[in-house]
């Protein structure tokens, strides 16, 4: 899922930085954002409201500032230049919709195709749940502070 094709630079911070969404970010953004998957974490970004925008450029800046705090990642939009708010949205959607190449609407609906490993109707979406599903009782906590 770290495809290098899904980074996207921006101007942060006082510096440039990489804003990418690894597995470990999606997983940190969902608990931020307080959603349940992929479908939930597509419409969260959809309907991008302020603490949205905020979480997701958190998120995406981890990878490379992993003591980042969210309220930190706030005060860096909050000093962005005049066109740098713009721009970071581009690079959020640019970054956040090709991290997921191979999701459709029909994963989404759960209607993915057939496991050919198993023979059964398991497809990508299946098999995601399942992943998000054993993530969710595995985790035993949280390594970043909510984002409110």
């Amino acid at each position: 899922m770290t495809d290098p094709r899904s980074q996207r630079r921006v101007y942060l911070g006082g510096r440039n930085r990489v804003i990418r969404y690894d597995f470990n970010a999606l997983c940190d953004l969902e608990e931020s954002l307080g959603v349940t998957g992929l479908v939930e974490l597509q419409q969260r970004f959809t309907d991008l409201g302020m603490r949205a925008i905020r979480a997701f450029t958190w998120a995406g800046v981890l990878h490379e500032e992993p003591d980042a705090t969210i309220e930190q990642v706030g005060a860096w939009i909050g000093q962005l230049p005049k066109g740098g708010f713009e721009k970071l949205g581009e690079a959020i959607a640019e970054a956040f919709q090709s991290a997921f190449p191979e999701f459709d609407q029909a994963d989404a609906d759960g209607e993915g195709e057939a496991d050919p490993t198993t023979g059964t109707g398991a497809g990508p979406s299946s098999r995601r749940r399942s992943a998000q599903a054993s993530t969710r009782a595995s985790s035993g906590g949280s390594r970043r502070p909510s984002a409110g």
